[in-house]
């Protein structure tokens, strides 16, 4: 297949859900139907990626997910939490894409839960998320992780930190390095007040360890440490391309997430949803300065923060910046075509396994 042929259907969905974001924004679509737009085209990416085997990682997920129910050992490769929500689907005899569906269907619904209460548009949130990773089409548990630490958040806004503890820690289980996202989460959200819920964090995931049978805890830190020797070690992100072209690559993206969250930030604070918005976009900045640190100190693969940054980065697109106004008919249509090209700069690597 050509590259033209592949991209197109990518390119031509990214257009459609602009077209339909910029509907809402123009008042042509209600706040109902916003919802219901969203929710249908959360359905439609869930049955794609469940489906179809799209995304780096399929195969070895799938053939470790359908191995689940012989092994020996548990907890080798994925999250303990994760893990058992696979053995869950696993021992009632759910196939793979089944799983994946559900994975990628629950993803999508709680951010649209945090975007419905935080924007008007939560069609354009839809938008972002695509050009940014696909719509989620091929899963990786760090993007249900990622989902759910924007849940987070939205308990943090609501002033409901057991919750927000409670989620963050269940976004650690998913996918490790979701802990370091929520540090930084923490520190942005409360300054030098973040040390009391990160030291209550830090005391549940302690509590946590008395409470785990032996046996995951030895494996859960038999893989920390192997998984950490791994981390300073590779120097290649999945594989795909040397060295010192990823680190350009990844630093060209971090920078897109800074300077996208910076027009975002644009304008007088306002109290509301919108101050909200305005708190994600600084998570994004901070996020990927530190993303951007540990990959070019440490190695390339921390570049993976960036699929914290992706659900906040959609959030932060305040509404009132894509109101039909010819003043800002520019700057709408500037946004959407970056995040078209960082869709098509993003996709022509991935090209064998999409």
């Amino acid at each position: 297949m050509s590259s033209g042929a592949f991209v197109f259907p990518y390119v031509v969905a990214a257009l459609g859900l602009l077209l339909l974001s910029a509907m809402r924004a123009w008042k042509l679509v209600d706040r109902n139907a916003d919802w219901l737009l969203a929710v249908l085209l959360s359905f439609t990416a869930a049955l794609i990626g469940g489906m179809l085997d799209l995304g780096t990682d399929v195969e070895g997920y799938r053939t470790y997910y359908e191995d689940l129910p012989h092994l020996q050992e548990l907890y080798t490769w994925w999250d303990a939490g994760f893990e058992a929500m696979a053995l869950l689907f696993a021992h009632a005899g759910a196939p793979y894409g089944a799983f994946v569906f559900f994975c990628i269907l629950s993803s999508h619904l709680i951010k649209l839960h945090v975007f419905h209460h935080a924007t008007p548009n939560s069609l354009l949130g839809f938008f972002a998320i695509f050009c940014l990773n696909f719509g989620e089409v091929g899963f990786v548990r760090q993007y249900l992780a990622a989902s759910i630490l924007l849940l987070t958040f939205h308990f943090l806004t609501r002033r409901r930190i057991a919750a927000a503890l409670f989620t963050a820690l269940l976004a650690g289980l998913i996918h490790k390095t979701a802990f370091i996202a929520t540090v930084v989460m923490f520190v942005v959200y409360f300054g030098v007040g973040s040390l009391m819920p990160l030291a209550a964090l830090a005391s549940a995931a302690i509590a946590l360890t008395f409470v785990l049978p032996s046996g995951i805890l030895g494996s859960l830190q038999n893989r920390v440490a192997a998984q950490v020797a791994v981390y300073l070690a590779e120097g290649y992100v999945q594989g795909l391309q040397e060295g010192g072209i990823s680190l350009v690559r990844n630093t060209s993206k971090f920078l897109l997430y800074i300077a996208l969250a910076l027009w975002m930030l644009r304008g007088a604070s306002k109290a509301g949803a919108e101050s909200v918005q305005r708190i994600s976009g600084r998570f994004v900045i901070s996020l990927s300065l530190f993303g951007l640190l540990l990959t070019a100190t440490l190695s390339p693969v921390f570049s993976r923060l960036s699929v914290y940054v992706f659900p906040f980065l959609a959030l932060s697109f305040r509404a009132d910046l894509f109101q039909p106004r010819y003043s800002q008919l520019p700057d709408q249509f500037a946004v959407g075509v970056l995040l078209i090209i960082n869709l098509l700069v993003s996709l022509y690597p991935l090209s064998a396994y999409f």
